[in-house]
């Protein structure tokens, strides 16, 4: 019996997760997979500007299907439309690879992943490492200017890690590897972004050192089945 009740929990799990990935196009602004390029694949009227990023392996370990970032000059920025606006329901999920934690010149240097702003309005969100200065975990979630929105610390390096972001217009949530580890409350910014940076933030000079795959931008918060099928089915 205890047999038959395990088979019945596992198809009931990958059935959800199959019903869950078959919607997760649903609501989907901006999809980098960087298989050879880095070419949004729902909007690519705006070409990216790649500057000194890299292909590379990915987590299957297939070439040419990942970016690669030095740390000390490599990015890649687009012109992005259709964003979420900041205070708007939203989710962003990708992949990430770091050989050792960043270390910076001084306590206020970090690491940006991913960053969606515009800069001229002075908005947006970045994703990333920080420093000691900013009295953090580590691997932070921020707007633009430095206002921490979530802090987590960061996983073991030289493995891959699934990290998902979503607001739901009250609740900033971050999911690490298929599994919610922080959460908070705190009163985004106001206004909608339109320039996306991969490895350092607009005019700067706090350069990201790893590897980024499968950025997904969405309009919508996906749910905690959507973000485990996305980790479990992508690993």
């Amino acid at each position: 019996m205890s047999k038959l009740i395990n088979v019945m929990l596992v198809s009931l799990l990958f059935t959800g997760c199959m019903a869950s990935q078959g919607n997760i196009n649903s609501g989907m602004v901006a999809y980098f997979p960087f298989n050879g390029n880095a070419r949004n694949m729902i909007d690519d009227a705006m070409p990216a500007n790649v500057d000194g990023a890299i292909l590379s392996t990915d987590r299957f370990g297939r070439k040419n299907s990942a970016y690669s970032f030095d740390g000390v000059e490599a990015y890649i920025q687009v012109e992005v439309g259709n964003m979420p606006a900041s205070q708007s329901t939203q989710s962003f999920s990708w992949w990430y690879l770091v050989d050792e934690i960043q270390t910076y010149s001084h306590e206020f240097g970090a690491g940006n992943m991913i960053v969606l702003v515009d800069s001229g309005s002075g908005i947006g969100i970045q994703f990333g490492f920080r420093g000691d200065g900013y009295n953090t975990l580590g691997l932070d979630t921020w707007n633009w200017g430095g206002g921490t929105l979530l802090e987590v610390a960061p996983p073991a390096v030289k493995d891959w890690h699934h990290c998902v972001y979503t607001y739901d217009g009250s609740t900033h949530r971050f999911y690490l590897d298929g599994n919610e580890i922080a959460s908070s409350h705190v009163e985004p910014q106001k206004g909608t972004p339109k320039q996306l940076m991969l490895g350092n933030y607009p005019s700067g000079d706090q350069f990201y050192k790893g590897k980024l795959d499968d950025l997904r931008i969405y309009n919508r918060v996906l749910n905690p089945a959507e973000i485990y099928s996305l980790y479990a089915i992508d690993k």
